[in-house]
């Protein structure tokens, strides 16, 4: 196993490493390689934006990077308050799931 040698840390830094290390009963040299091994580890989706969830649920097929972009559109305009009328959001709905069922 390869070894690291951190050089300048600031006092404070490793102050509230310890501290940390500490409150979850592991030593300095755990903490630090926990940390590093979670800030380095590979995103799932379930880690991304709602849209790419989404996207990776249908990618099989064929869940375009556009179709994501509108979802997560119609997502922020949901949140912000902006609304379709009933009409306008089943029509729009009905084109998305057309959409789906000729791709599947």
């Amino acid at each position: 196993m390869a070894q690291l040698l951190l050089r300048d840390l600031d006092d404070g830094v490793t102050e509230r490493l310890r501290q940390r290390a500490q409150e979850h009963g592991r030593s300095l040299e755990e903490e630090a390689r926990l940390i590093i091994v979670d800030a380095v580890a590979v995103s799932t989706p379930s880690e991304y934006g709602w849209a790419s969830r989404v996207a990776a649920e249908f990618k099989d097929i064929g869940f375009t990077d556009d179709e994501a972009a509108a979802l997560q559109r119609s997502k922020e305009d949901f949140k912000a308050g902006r609304t379709l009328s009933l009409t306008e959001a089943d029509a729009a709905t009905d084109a998305f799931l057309r959409g789906l069922r000729a791709k599947a």
